[in-house]
């Protein structure tokens, strides 16, 4: 009969403890508990290097700039500098004076100007200036419209072999073209359809770039039409320093919107 009682003694505190334990002396309870997934860091926040190559002739090799710098080149990489998106840059140019667009495809076949660009954010053209030039060479004793419509056509077949060399070396890219300017008003003052010429001419390369993904055409006649100061160089075709300063900022201007995405 004790044994029985002990028993259960036991059993009923046993039971009184699992009751005290329900009660929520030593219960952990679990709720959940839910974690809101902020919206993605932009990519500005984190300051990248870019590698930059000015790819052309004479405006990019800076002929005209008397400080000897280097035309938009330098003036632009300052300007980059400054956005906070941007850590460094590396301006590799590439600019020599005279080449046309068929020295660009031939340039675009060397060791050093493919090496450039296979690691370049970014490749900024200037060319057709001196493919103008050569037509006004080779017709000046009959220099007539249907010219230079001629000799736009091929300039734009020739666009096209660039623009695909450069994306066989570098699919990834981007490539800015920087339109041309008319410096032919001296020179060609009794021509009045040469602002029609370079209308034309600049409207053909904007078309020429709207067939490729990542591409840019950078308008800059206009800059030189409608200043009230000189932009030229003594020779009266090449930018002079503030030509250049204004070149950059437009090119700047559009490279915003590049870098920004």
């Amino acid at each position: 009969m004790i044994k029985t009682i002990l028993i259960l003694l036991c059993i009923s505190l046993l039971v009184s403890c699992s009751s005290f334990q329900t009660a929520g002396v030593s219960t952990v309870q679990s709720n959940d508990v839910s974690l809101s997934i902020k919206q993605s860091v932009p990519e500005s926040f984190f300051p990248k290097h870019y590698n930059i190559v000015a790819f052309g002739d004479s405006l990019t090799e800076g002929i005209g700039d008397t400080t000897n710098r280097g035309g938009y080149v330098p003036l632009l990489e300052e300007m980059l500098l400054e956005y906070k998106g941007v850590k460094s840059v590396k301006m590799t140019n590439l600019g020599i004076k005279g080449n046309r667009t068929s020295h660009l495809i031939k340039r675009l076949e060397t060791n050093d100007v493919r090496s450039s660009i296979s690691t370049a954010n970014i490749v900024i053209i200037t060319v057709g200036g001196n493919d103008v030039m050569k037509v006004v060479r080779d017709n000046f004793l009959s220099l007539s419209f249907e010219a230079f419509e001629s000799e736009q056509r091929s300039y734009e077949n020739r666009l096209r072999v660039i623009i695909n060399q450069i994306r066989a070396i570098n699919e990834n890219t981007q490539i800015v073209l920087v339109g041309v300017y008319n410096p032919f008003f001296t020179l060609l003052g009794d021509l009045p359809e040469i602002d029609q010429v370079i209308t034309n001419w600049n409207e053909g390369s904007n078309t020429v770039l709207q067939q490729y993904e990542r591409t840019t055409f950078v308008e800059v006649s206009d800059i030189f039409m409608d200043s009230e100061v000189n932009l030229l160089y003594t020779d009266e075709f090449h930018p002079n320093l503030l030509g250049y300063q204004l070149m950059a900022e437009r090119i700047n201007q559009y490279l915003e919107t590049i870098l920004s995405k």
